[in-house]
């Protein structure tokens, strides 16, 4: 059976973009790649793991950490462009004080194609820095490959059988068992950004975004 859940990306990041000019100071292409910080929602509460909210352990989410990534943009005009956006973490999973390791690492791959929105455009003609605010909306899929999952669970309901690693919470007084599923998910993503224009071709990116999708996580 698996549980609801939810899990929420807050993600700031740094790209170089390469962009190569199509007239006379826009540009057509580019490519970028970054570092960021990732920050997770819990997709277990005190509710499903049976604990109170002052255990350390009540809500289950991925440690926050270290994101890589890379980006191809293509701009179909000044005001709207269209990028696809990879990236990957390794994270564990942990209780809410960060004091438990649920499970140890968990290989966490992304990949979506994002619209770029540009509340502004660059100049005629380039006389140095500018800053293009956009609004990035986007649709793709999220791979979860946890450590440990050389177990099988089957989903009775939907008639599935796939790799997952189990955790158990509510320990000692309520144990619950869960399988993190080795699967992917549907995942949409909302983000704030500007391109900080520093040459003709040369820009650095920062972006915040959220990434919105659904662990697969079950109940054993």
């Amino acid at each position: 059976m698996r549980t609801f859940s939810r899990s929420l990306w807050l993600v700031p990041v740094l790209a170089v973009v390469l962009a190569g000019p199509a007239t006379a100071q826009s540009w057509k292409w580019d490519f970028g790649v970054y570092g960021g910080y990732s920050w997770f929602s819990s997709m277990l509460d005190e509710e499903d793991t049976g604990l109170a909210d002052e255990v350390g352990s009540a809500e289950v989410h991925w440690r926050p950490g270290f994101l890589g990534g890379a980006q191809i943009g293509y701009n179909f005009s000044p005001k709207l462009g269209l990028r696809l956006n990879t990236r990957y973490a390794d994270r564990p999973l942990t209780g809410a004080e960060m004091d438990n390791n649920f499970v140890t690492s968990t290989n966490l791959w992304a990949g979506s194609l994002d619209l770029l929105f540009r509340f502004a455009q660059p100049a005629p003609e380039f006389a140095g820095m500018e800053i293009l605010p956009y609004l990035a909306l986007g649709l793709g899929a999220k791979w979860m490959n946890p450590a440990e999952d050389n177990f099988t669970c089957l989903d009775t309901v939907e008639n599935e059988s796939f790799n997952c690693a189990p955790f158990v919470t509510g320990l000692p007084n309520a144990p619950r068992t869960w399988g993190l599923g080795e699967k992917n998910s549907l995942m949409g993503l909302i983000g704030l950004g500007a391109d900080w224009r520093l040459g003709r071709s040369f820009a650095l990116r920062t972006e915040i975004n959220d990434q919105i999708y659904s662990p697969q996580v079950y109940r054993a």
